[in-house]
């Protein structure tokens, strides 16, 4: 399955590099040229549509994205006022067919991204930019998303579901090495497992493009929730657009769960939630 999703992206994907040893404005023509047009993969894939990214003297560090979604990012234009860098780009989320296959939606969010010099040497700071904020192959986008199996694993027919749920009930979620025991990661419907429950919820944000647009629907997510009953690490799974998506993250960042516990012992799960987004 690996070997599909990252033949579906490789073609995609485009090489960045650096360049040195320049002016502030030929730095930043070059990095236009290098980046203007390029189809390209966002570090951390941020969720937000606005994405700040600063040069902290050594390295660019981003501000801390409230939730992610994988996408394909293409570069529209790339402008630099002072210590000030703006690229403005179009998103689009990659999402699961019924195949399994993990592939871009063809409708398009404009995204903004961000970057502050510091008040550095522009012409020194520009050639790292390519490199800091985008993913430089498919090898590097593999590895970010290579442990996240409920973005990219195919969910089979009924039958094949069927038949993983029949196997996870025959487990003990605290003898998962036993003989007659074939899954290797705790599910909800193992022996001895109460899945997390949901304490408290805000309702999400509408934008005023989605009403425009008359949107509306679910957003799904997927969300770790910790044995605390934190949400953490939270990730689009099924994109609305319009803004919605970045709204429905932050709403669910906000959620108080009763953590998952295996024989009363509180552990980490994952789990997905669809976000509703109705007008009134």
């Amino acid at each position: 399955m690996k070997m599909r999703v990252w033949a579906t992206v490789a073609g995609l994907c485009v090489t960045v590099g650096a360049a040195a040893g320049q002016s502030a404005q030929d730095s930043a023509k070059a990095l236009r040229d290098e980046l203007t047009g390029k189809d390209l993969y966002l570090r951390d894939f941020s969720v937000a549509h606005v994405i700040r990214w600063q040069w902290d003297g050594a390295r660019l560090v981003e501000k801390p994205p409230v939730g992610h979604m994988a996408s394909i990012v293409k570069v529209e234009s790339v402008k630099l006022d002072g210590n000030a860098l703006k690229i403005e780009a179009s998103r689009r989320t990659m999402v699961r067919d019924s195949d399994g296959r993990v592939k871009p939606v063809t409708s398009t969010e404009p995204i903004e991204i961000d970057v502050d010099l510091n008040g550095d040497r522009s012409a020194d700071v520009l050639p790292k930019v390519a490199q800091g904020v985008f993913y430089s192959d498919v090898h590097e986008v593999g590895a970010a998303l290579a442990g996240r199996s409920w973005l990219v694993k195919q969910p089979g027919s009924a039958e094949e579901i069927e038949a993983r749920i029949k196997a996870e009930k025959v487990c003990d979620c605290a003898h998962l090495d036993a003989p007659d025991c074939s899954v290797h990661e705790v599910a909800a419907s193992m022996k001895g497992v109460d899945p997390p429950r949901l304490l408290s919820a805000s309702d999400p944000d509408f934008t005023e493009a989605a009403r425009k647009k008359n949107v509306r629907g679910n957003a799904q997510v997927h969300v770790s929730v910790d044995s605390a009953g934190r949400p953490q690490d939270i990730w689009i799974s099924r994109p609305l657009g319009y803004g919605l998506d970045e709204n429905a993250v932050r709403s669910v960042s906000g959620y108080v769960f009763r953590p998952a516990t295996c024989h009363g012992r509180a552990f980490g799960m994952g789990l997905y939630i669809d976000v509703n987004f109705e007008q009134f």
